[in-house]
């Protein structure tokens, strides 16, 4: 039985490396390991004028059970008419900065079974794979040549690999629906 994930783009600000070439790395890792990509929906946000000050920087923590007010807010944009509860919906924004004090280029905390992605605007090649790969089950490894190396700006594989507990973890996600 074939199995996919359902991906929704939110764009604040335009990333420098477009929604469709991510969207193509994206559908070109998975798919290489037996997981569709459905390109659902994508939206141009535009906040009300009380948010202008503080978006879109994005102010997260970035652990995977953890958010922020700025994140939960940035969670509650747009139309949600056509997610679905496993659909994954992906942010992009100006900048990300984590509580620590790093620029990050991505970040998948989100809340319990609402999967969500944040991606700022100078987000690598890599970056929205790899973030999909925290949401799918999977963690940071010392491999440069891994997707789930960190940061995604030092991946020296192109493409980057997953090993054989890595697939297995992804196959097993909870947010893979049945095709």
């Amino acid at each position: 039985m074939a199995r996919k994930i359902r991906c929704h783009f939110k764009t604040l600000s335009a990333p420098q490396i477009s929604e469709s070439t991510q969207i193509s790395t994206l559908t070109s890792i998975l798919g290489a390991y037996g997981i569709g990509v459905e390109f659902v929906s994508g939206e141009s946000l535009t906040l009300p004028s009380y948010n202008v000050r503080t978006y879109p920087i994005v102010d997260v923590d970035c652990r995977l059970s953890q958010t922020t007010s700025q994140q939960e807010d940035l969670f509650n944009q747009g139309n949600y008419t056509a997610i679905q509860p496993l659909d994954i919906v992906c942010y992009f924004v100006q900048t990300i900065n984590n509580v620590d004090g790093l620029l990050l280029n991505g970040c998948a905390a989100h809340p319990l079974f609402k999967p969500r992605v944040v991606l700022a605007r100078t987000a690598t090649l890599w970056t929205l794979a790899h973030e999909i790969g925290h949401v799918l089950g999977l963690a940071h490894v010392s491999d440069a040549a891994n997707l789930m190396f960190s940061p995604t700006a030092r991946i020296t594989a192109n493409p980057p690999s997953l090993t054989s507990a890595q697939i297995s973890t992804l196959q097993s996600s909870p947010y893979l629906i049945s095709t």
